[in-house]
């Protein structure tokens, strides 16, 4: 069974990214962007703080 979460989460990312204020960004720095930051949310779910309170996040 497929979800289509990941990729959703992935548009809403990159829509934050490349918001009204940071639309000058070229498409691959947004996409670039887009892979560091869901890079540090899966080190972030690493932590014991994260794993402790997984409810508030």
């Amino acid at each position: 069974v497929s979800s289509s979460s990941a990729s959703e989460r992935n548009w809403s990312t990159y829509g934050w990214i490349h918001s009204v204020k940071r639309n000058r960004l070229t498409s691959a720095r947004a996409e670039k962007l887009v892979a560091v930051h869901s890079a540090l949310r899966l080190i972030d779910r690493k932590t014991p703080e994260y794993k402790q309170t997984p409810a508030l996040r």
